[in-house]
């Protein structure tokens, strides 16, 4: 039982030590921090009195400062006690220093800074950059500042479609429709009422009695916008009188371009259904003859074939040489195909860029007419014809198509471009 109370009163005399020791020390840690001082205030503009953030204040020469809060106040610990230099630097702003400033020990002291706004002088910055017109931004703006009505779609739409070339592109701009997947039409007007340009150069069109651009021959992946203008300007072309549609390439691609594609369709009133064929040639696919369909080098160029100038023999000779892939055979019609391939890249040529796209697409369409009917009456009157025909026509389509675009940096300033475009239909 003593031995219990002993070691009670040890424990006891044990703490109060402790907490003795723990005090102590304490209070001496709490002598020295309160040794300094304090600065608080707010740092404002002397023009609105709005508070201003991420001032500079502080005490030269003692490593004591701070940055100002969003609301413009400061706290500055521990300032030598006795009298400071207390400045204030914020960018816009002259600098300020107030003198002076009586900091006694333990204690604080309240300051509110005003700066006066100051302007700066900077040497002349000029940044040089090239104007994006590809992206929706840009082609918006483009909109509201041109003096004519228009419309557009940018690389950055393309790219976000499943559209593969320009006429698919195209379906998208209001108030201009697509024909047969290929030609624009705008307004509802005819292809003759309708131009093309690309780049700014008139595009030539593959027909001779038509003025008709295939456009499904321009891969999406080059066009860096699709614009529309649907009345006249000066500073275009004046054969239009439904739109002008105007195609824009990338110059330079951003990264290396190789790009393959192949579609086919199908047609249910055309495709794999009964038709006429014919040999024709190896290249037919192609829209090229490979000879085949060639005159034969028995018949004479100098005049015309007929009884006058030839023996019944020799007609009957040039009409043998000829060759006898010209008759029709019954056969099912292919389905629609068509095939692309696209490639660009840009690298450096003499210290300067240089880039380039090119493409190539190829398609084939098939269709026919069946229950086709031809009869001619004689003059003399009578209900039967003397002649009375019932037959079919089948077609076969193929569009060729290939675009280079090359350009080349003479100087930041200054950009060759050359542009290449072939169409050709059969």
């Amino acid at each position: 039982m003593h031995a219990l109370v002993d070691f009670l009163r040890s424990v006891g005399r044990s703490t109060l030590v402790a907490a003795f020791l723990i005090l102590t020390s304490g209070a001496a840690a709490g002598a020295q921090a309160t040794s300094d001082g304090r600065i608080v205030g707010r740092v404002v503009s002397a023009q609105n009195g709005e508070p201003l953030s991420n001032a500079q204040v502080y005490i030269p020469d003692t490593g004591v400062g701070t940055l100002s809060s969003l609301d413009g106040r400061f706290v500055l610990r521990s300032v030598p006690a006795g009298t400071v230099e207390l400045r204030v630097d914020l960018l816009g702003f002259a600098s300020k220093t107030v003198t002076g400033v009586q900091v006694q020990t333990g204690q604080t002291v309240t300051l509110d800074v005003s700066l006066e706004p100051e302007a700066i002088a900077l040497d002349a910055l000029v940044v040089t950059a090239e104007a994006e017109r590809g992206n929706t931004v840009a082609l918006i703006t483009e909109r509201q500042k041109a003096p004519v009505v228009v419309d557009a779609i940018g690389a950055d739409q393309i790219a976000r479609s499943p559209d593969g070339d320009a006429a698919a592109a195209l379906r998208r701009v209001p108030g201009l429709s697509v024909v047969d997947g290929k030609y624009a039409y705008v307004r509802g007007l005819g292809e003759r009422y309708s131009s093309t340009t690309l780049n700014g150069a008139p595009l030539a069109s593959p027909v001779p009695d038509k003025k008709v651009i295939p456009l499904d021959v321009i891969p999406s992946s080059m066009l860096e916008s699709i614009v529309t203008a649907k009345s006249y300007s000066p500073d275009q072309p004046g054969d239009y009188a439904g739109g002008l549609v105007q195609l824009r390439t990338k110059d330079f691609p951003a990264f290396r371009i190789f790009n393959v594609s192949a579609s086919s369709g199908y047609n249910s009133a055309v495709s794999l259904q009964d038709g006429l064929g014919y040999a024709g040639g190896g290249y037919d696919f192609l829209g090229f003859d490979d000879g085949t369909r060639d005159l034969p080098s028995l018949l004479p160029g100098d005049r015309p074939i007929n009884r006058s100038n030839f023996t019944p023999a020799e007609l009957q000779a040039f009409g043998q040489a000829f060759s006898g892939a010209w008759g029709p055979s019954n056969q099912s019609i292919p389905v629609n195909e068509s095939f692309g391939l696209s490639f660009g890249d840009e690298f450096e040529l003499f210290d300067r860029s240089f880039g380039f796209l090119a493409s190539i697409n190829q398609s084939s369409d098939y269709g026919v007419q069946t229950d086709l009917v031809e009869r001619a009456f004689s003059a003399s009157g009578g209900s039967d014809p003397e002649v009375d025909y019932a037959g079919q026509v089948t077609t076969h389509s193929v569009s060729l198509g290939a675009l280079v675009n090359a350009s080349y940096e003479l100087a930041p300033t200054h950009r060759l471009t050359i542009n290449g475009v072939y169409n050709r239909l059969t």
